[in-house]
């Protein structure tokens, strides 16, 4: 039994699934508005829908109330580009393939102990509010390419304790509030080129006791205003901080006692204050 539509967005939804292909639920250049439980529905009865191996793309729509997949199994990809979420979004405890925000705008993402058979891409994604990813594991890769992500009360990203087959990429981020990898277990590399990190006077950037199989790169125009800490970190690459900015008024810019980095160490020191490790 599937869910009725209500709108012409919503019918539209429908009609698109069984292509496989974007659905694109916008009119001229408007976002149009779906029900979230309608999304749900689709997720958790995907053959009822007649939703193909390749998945769901939903395109230009506003995502009304909260979209609750706590504890649920996603059989199909899903992927959202350019879409607006009104309420956070409930991930937590729940399994789901490739999953993708790509341009989108949403107020959180709770998200521990997910379960990613895929990737997970929140790429050009606002999001105001904590992005959740405690203890969770992907089976791929984690991509936060050019999002931007603000709780100045908080984490912006909290991913303590996840594990990744693939690497974390967090090139360009923006993020308000500390991000945490606190014990992350990372299959490949960390990348943070380019991104700007603020979190004054308090850790910008917590990777105590991570481990990566592949290179950490904080370069290219990477900014941390806070600290960075990677106390007992273990780097099973080089880490790469040429062409970084450090600051943090007070107190310690870099902070890795015991840190262990298999391949070398780069680093402009000019450009740094207040070393310790």
């Amino acid at each position: 039994m599937t869910i009725e539509p209500k709108t012409t967005a919503e019918r539209r939804l429908i009609a698109g699934v069984a292509g496989g292909g974007p659905v694109d639920v916008g009119t001229g250049d408007q976002r149009e508005p779906i029900r979230a439980d309608l999304i749900r529905d689709i997720c958790l009865n995907p053959d009822d829908y007649q939703v193909p191996p390749r998945g769901l793309r939903i395109e230009r729509a506003i995502i009304k109330e909260t979209l609750d997949l706590h504890s649920a199994t996603v059989k199909r990809p899903l992927v959202f580009w350019d879409c607006q979420f009104d309420q956070p979004i409930d991930l937590e405890d729940a399994r789901v393939r490739t999953t993708g925000l790509l341009n989108c705008e949403t107020v959180a993402i709770s998200a521990d102990n997910l379960r990613v058979d895929g990737n997970l891409f929140f790429d050009r994604t606002t999001v105001n509010g904590e992005v959740r990813l405690l203890g969770a594991h992907i089976e791929g890769s984690l991509y936060c390419i050019d999002a931007k992500l603000s709780n100045k009360d908080g984490h912006a990203l909290g991913a303590d304790r996840m594990k990744t087959g693939g690497g974390v990429f967090l090139n360009d981020l923006t993020a308000e509030g500390d991000v945490w990898l606190l014990g992350a277990k990372i299959g490949g590399g960390l990348s943070c080129d380019g991104a700007k990190l603020s979190n004054r006077g308090e850790p910008a950037l917590s990777a105590d006791g991570m481990e990566t199989g592949g290179d950490v790169f904080l370069q290219n125009g990477f900014l941390a205003e806070g600290e960075v800490r990677l106390l007992g970190a273990k780097i099973g690459g080089v880490l790469g901080c040429r062409g970084a900015t450090l600051e943090n008024e007070g107190g310690n810019v870099f902070t890795a006692e015991g840190m262990v980095v298999k391949g070398g160490i780069f680093w402009d020191r000019q450009k740094n204050r207040r070393w310790a490790g």
